[in-house]
């Protein structure tokens, strides 16, 4: 029998880093918590022509089958299935459930829009507190030896600019233009200079830690 979705919700609303629940502890008053269940996304499936009978939950790769729903109590659902249940937010659920137990789905859409919202600024904060403790890696390019480091182009991936000063790093003296370098460093604040174009860039200044060890 063939299943069609009829919702996922995204990891950066769901994810929790190393534990054993569904949703970021920022937002778990407004989710509650499902036990028994890991980490990853959250879809809902139902088979063909039984679009208002969701059947299955899928998260963390894993399938729970006969989901069935009820009561509500306040903005909770509760949600049962083979060998689990537990309490969710109704602004997670598909909208064809909200309805059945009379929640304005619009409301909860936005609801679920502004949760997602501070989820991803909760895991920001909580990213910079872990850059700042144990250092961020990079892989870049050497562009520049100067008098206060390495100027490295390490392209746009890691949020913090196309290229940084690396200061610190043992083998700076030897350093030539071109070169890949892959390395370990903690922020150490802003860095001005006057590029090769006689432009003033601002960039962001770390500082070297060591060789990564994965």
């Amino acid at each position: 029998m063939r299943l069609a979705p009829i919702l996922i919700l995204s990891a950066a609303v769901l994810a929790e880093a190393g534990a054993q629940t569904i949703y970021h502890d920022s937002i778990s008053r407004l989710t509650g918590r499902v036990g028994g269940m890991g980490g990853g996304d959250i879809s809902f499936t139902s088979a063909n022509g039984r679009a208002g009978v969701p059947e299955e939950m899928r998260t963390g790769g894993k399938v729970y089958p006969n989901v069935r729903f009820g009561p509500a109590k306040g903005e909770q659902v509760f949600v049962s299935w083979n060998g689990g249940s537990g309490w969710m937010h109704a602004m997670f659920l598909p909208e064809e459930v909200q309805r059945r137990f009379g929640f304005n789905t619009a409301q909860l859409r936005e609801a679920r829009e502004a949760a997602e919202l501070e989820s991803a600024r909760v895991a920001e904060i909580k990213r910079q507190e872990r850059i700042e403790k144990y250092g961020e890696t990079f892989n870049g390019k050497v562009q520049q030896v100067i008098k206060d480091g390495l100027l490295v182009s390490i392209g746009e991936s890691y949020g913090v600019g196309d290229s940084l000063l690396l200061t610190g790093h043992p083998k700076e003296a030897t350093m030539i233009e071109d070169i890949r370098i892959r390395f370990l460093a903690k922020p150490a604040g802003r860095y001005q200079f006057v590029s090769v174009t006689g432009a003033t860039r601002t960039i962001s200044k770390w500082s070297y830690i060591g060789e990564p060890h994965d």
